[in-house]
């Protein structure tokens, strides 16, 4: 089916006509996909007629809405708010404001006297959209509005809506003055290696690595996603496929903390002993973390401790359980929502192993709200507390350490990622479900490295949809991460603006952006990002339309700079201290090779060996690397951090003092104009693996990989101290 109708259909929903690639060529979009695309989106249009249905549907049911669910409004702005009523509809409206602090400011207008933006005709029915101005300066927050009005059907009617008032700004911290630039580390959680910890890096050897750095002058420390990987007694490994972004992974608690912390000595004594050492010395000394095994045994002492926790404080008006209690109010829906969901897929999952998700469940329990999930609930009532519990003790280590991290002078603390979206069987589709395109996934068109684009697995929002819920899934997700942040990186930022669509039913047909509201997302984001003290990093990395960049620079959202992308031309790349003061400077990043892996070409080899690419792209791919490395280290010379002959052995591929090409790389970033620079753990141990590698699953140990050496051997490591030194010299002097 080809028509300018279905065209004019797959615009009103915000799928783009065409899109300009990295190279600068025009790719349209063709009708297959936007058919594929408006199915997952449940809009029909399998036929003209449907097609026109919809149209007009959209249209009337825009009209109909009377005012949009939520108004995204900067206090610069006059308050003013659209909306739409019948003509038959005349006299006066009264509206009511209240704010969140609970002050109500009402008023009362004649329709006569506002201003008729619009009309629209629909069955011999005339609407008119008016321009509502509250005579009002209202704070920044989420405020409740609403309008009443009489008609000739109703002696009163109502309708509510959010009104959100948001800076003009992200937050940008008094530490960082005009030419402040500091410094930090950054790390896979689960990689670090500890004498104490349990075969995984937890939350007791962040606080160590976080010491250690601020010790050496560093104000920041990056971690992968923290979301929680966890459903029931199952765990994914993926940081960026998580279950929820509103809740923590508790696969990263230190037992021993949570022992002094609720002072359960008696619990403590039950995991001590040959058989419990042994086995924890095992997944201690394991190349690869056993993310199952580890998980197991962590929750085997939360039971414990949870049943102790009953019997010890719930019930008895301890501080502690006042402290639980609070929390747990605190939280509210979200938490219960999560909890409930962990239960379920418990539950589930010990009938049958297979069962993996929301999606596998009987049909009754496949809504948070049906009857059969509250039964489940009050059944359960003890599993759900349990799943609660565990959120709580998480919240207070994650407190703890954010806490005993922020109080240096030039210290911003955590660098969080917030992870693009959740797995499609996870809590947040099974709450939100009428927000999700679930027959879609996000991804990125064909480019030199996947000729055949990117498919990431993750379902994408309906932008209308996601607008219709108050961006209530959008704010939660924010609030999750920064509350622990305080720098928070959103992995691909153009998804404020844009995101590719990908149908999963019909995959042949191809992607296309579809467009989401960016200033309605941007100004929450930085509501949110100013009410958390928390600066934002937005991940600018490939085809960034220009309207993202512009507004990234207007709201102070932090670019974020990777050695190996800031070119100005082919061979070519842009000196440090000509590199934007709003940004972040890396080597490189998780997806990306370690810095020895780059100049060695380790990653390359290794693509060639899986068969990742064909052998034409691959050698272009090949091409580009040696004139690329070639360039840079001919900017290392340039700047006298690199002797030519490290040079000449690194592209001969001899051998060559790693240590001498590692600290070269970081002076040279740390001369950067951008105000923040973080050095990669791996980089720092000379590492050549990468922690993921695109378009591999089980063919790469994606997730998996820990360090070579402990936290205790790399704090007392003399010539790592004394590079770090010269970083901080270097950052410092730009003051």
């Amino acid at each position: 089916m080809a028509s300018d109708a279905l065209r004019q259909l797959a615009g009103l929903h915000g799928i783009s006509a065409f899109y300009w690639d990295i190279h600068g060529n025009q790719h349209h979009t063709s009708d297959e996909t936007r058919v594929a695309l408006l199915r997952a989106m449940d809009v029909a249009c399998e036929s003209e007629a449907d097609v026109q249905g919809s149209i007009s549907d959209f249209h009337e049911s825009a009209w109909r809405e009377i005012t949009a669910p939520v108004h995204v409004l900067a206090p610069s702005e006059q308050t003013c708010i659209s909306i739409r009523l019948p003509d038959v509809v005349s006299g006066q409206i009264h509206w009511c404001v209240e704010t969140e602090s609970g002050s109500e400011h009402q008023g009362a207008v004649f329709l006569a006297d506002l201003r008729v933006s619009d009309t629209f005709e629909f069955q011999s029915e005339r609407f008119l959209e008016y321009e509502l101005i509250l005579p009002l300066s209202l704070p920044l927050g989420y405020h409740s509005f609403r309008l009443q009005w009489e008609d000739e059907t109703s002696p009163s009617r109502e309708v509510f809506a959010t009104l959100i008032m948001v800076p003009d700004k992200c937050y940008m911290s008094a530490k960082l003055g005009e030419r402040d630039a500091l410094w930090g580390l950054s790390c896979q959680v689960y990689g670090l290696r500890s004498e104490r910890n349990w075969g995984i890096g937890d939350f007791t050897d962040v606080k160590e690595l976080f010491s250690f750095a601020a010790d050496q002058g560093a104000s920041l420390l990056g971690l992968n996603p923290l979301h929680s990987c966890a459903m029931g007694k199952r765990i994914g490994q993926s940081p960026y496929s998580p279950s929820t972004r509103r809740a923590a992974n508790a696969v990263y608690l230190d037992p021993d903390w949570t022992f002094g912390f609720l002072k359960a000595a008696s619990v403590q004594a039950r995991y001590r002993g040959e058989a419990h050492d042994t086995q924890v010395q095992e997944l201690r000394d394991a190349e690869f973390v056993d993310y199952q095994r580890v998980f197991t045994l962590k929750m085997q002492v939360c039971e414990s401790l949870f049943s102790w926790f009953r019997e010890e404080h719930l019930g008895s008006g301890t501080s502690l359980e006042d402290r639980f209690r609070e929390y747990v109010r605190a939280e509210g829906a979200p938490l219960r929502t999560f909890a409930t969901y962990s239960a379920l897929q418990e539950h589930f999952f010990e009938k049958d192993q297979s069962s993996w998700g929301w999606r596998t469940w009987p049909t009754e329990f496949s809504k948070p709200g049906t009857e059969a999930v509250k039964k489940f609930s009050l059944k359960y009532f003890d599993r759900i507390e349990y799943y609660q519990f565990v959120q709580w003790l998480v919240h207070e280590q994650l407190s703890d350490l954010t806490h005993g991290i922020t109080a240096g002078q030039d210290v911003l603390g955590l660098y969080l990622d917030l992870a693009l979206g959740a797995d499609r069987s996870s809590v947040d589709t099974w709450e939100f479900q009428e927000a999700y395109a679930l027959d879609a996934s996000m991804g990125a068109p064909p480019d030199a490295l996947a000729p055949q684009g990117q498919n990431w697995g993750l379902p994408p929002f309906v932008p209308a949809k996601l607008k219709q819920l108050r961006y209530k899934p959008f704010i939660e997700a924010v609030r999750a991460t920064m509350r622990y942040s305080g720098v928070m990186r959103i992995d691909h930022v153009m998804s404020m603006q844009r995101l590719y669509w990908v149908s999963e039913s019909a995959p042949e047909a191809g992607g296309a952006y579809v467009n989401y509201p960016m200033s309605d997302l941007l100004g929450i984001l930085a509501l949110e990002s100013v009410r958390h003290s928390c600066l934002v990093v937005g991940e600018d990395l490939g085809t960034v339309p220009d309207e993202v960049r512009e507004a990234m620079g207007r709201m102070r959202l932090l670019s974020y700079k990777v050695m190996y992308f800031v070119k100005n031309g082919p061979d070519s790349f842009i000196a440090p201290q000509d590199l934007p003061r709003d940004s972040l400077v890396v080597s490189s990043t998780h997806d990306l090779p370690s810095i020895q892996g780059y100049f060695s070409k380790h990653d390359l080899a290794l693509r060639r060996e899986l068969e990742l690419h064909e052998e034409g792209v691959l050698l272009d791919i090949e091409a580009e690397r040696e004139a690329d490395r070639r360039a840079l280290l001919e900017q290392l010379e340039n700047a006298s951090l690199l002797d030519p002959s490290v040079s000449e052995a690194i592209l001969a591929g001899k051998n060559y003092d790693k240590a001498l090409l590692r600290n070269a790389v970081h002076e040279f970033l740390a001369g950067a104009g951008s105000m923040l620079q973080a050095l990669q753990i791996e980089d720092l141990l000379l590492e050549s693996e990468q922690a993921n590698l695109p378009g591999t699953v089980e063919e790469h140990p994606n997730w998996l990989r820990k360090l070579p050496r402990t936290l205790a051997s790399i704090s007392t490591d003399a010539e790592l101290k004394k590079h770090l030194a010269r970083v901080n010299q270097l950052r410092r002097s730009h003051s």
